[in-house]
């Protein structure tokens, strides 16, 4: 009876631990967001003069971190920065530059899933040239959004499956932020400007 009583107490103390442990795997939003809106911010830049100054941070930060002395800090996972998202950020926005006369002309926007958007109804007034040319850049600064979600999510050490809630996050910072004058896509996928 006693070995009964005890086996009975063991299997339901380890149900009850058991029970207790759980796996959270919760999205920090507000600190993707966090990111997001720094990472947006010098994409865009200030009146045009971010993108050539964050060349040449960005160049003078490799060659420190390369050349500097050794550190140890504990990430804040607010903070994604390493050499391959610095380096889409510098890309993003060298081509932000191109892409702003298309913006103001409706012939590109921001459309509701973090990327950018060819509106047909904006280039029907551009050439076959600079249609083609802004098809080039959307293409590029499409494929460099979709890595750079990518990277955020490693960064931040989130599971793989989270990638599309980062992508997200960004798709509203990118729209927010986006000047007076530019298209946006709702969520529910109309078109207005802003």
């Amino acid at each position: 009876m006693r070995l009964f009583i005890r086996l009975f107490v063991t299997a339901l103390v380890a149900t009850l631990v058991a029970a207790c442990v759980t796996v959270n795997v919760y999205f920090p939003e507000a600190k993707v967001e966090k990111a997001a809106e720094q990472i947006v911010n010098d994409v865009y830049g200030q009146d045009g003069q971010q993108s050539s100054m964050l060349n040449i941070s960005s160049f003078l930060l490799c060659m420190y971190e390369y050349l500097g002395p050794s550190s140890a800090w504990a990430q804040n996972p607010a903070t994604v920065e390493n050499a391959t998202i610095r380096s889409i950020k510098n890309r993003l926005a060298n081509r932000h530059s191109q892409l702003v006369p298309f913006y103001l002309s409706g012939a590109a926007g921001l459309d509701n899933k973090g990327f950018v958007a060819f509106r047909q109804n904006g280039a029907r007034t551009l050439s076959l040239a600079d249609q083609a040319k802004l098809r080039r850049l959307v293409d590029a600064d499409n494929a460099d959004r979709r890595q750079l979600y990518a990277e955020v999510a490693k960064a931040m050490n989130l599971p793989p499956n989270q990638t599309s809630q980062v992508q997200r996050v960004f798709a509203d910072v990118w729209r927010s932020k986006a000047s007076a004058g530019w298209f946006v896509q709702s969520n529910s996928g109309s078109w207005s400007q802003k």
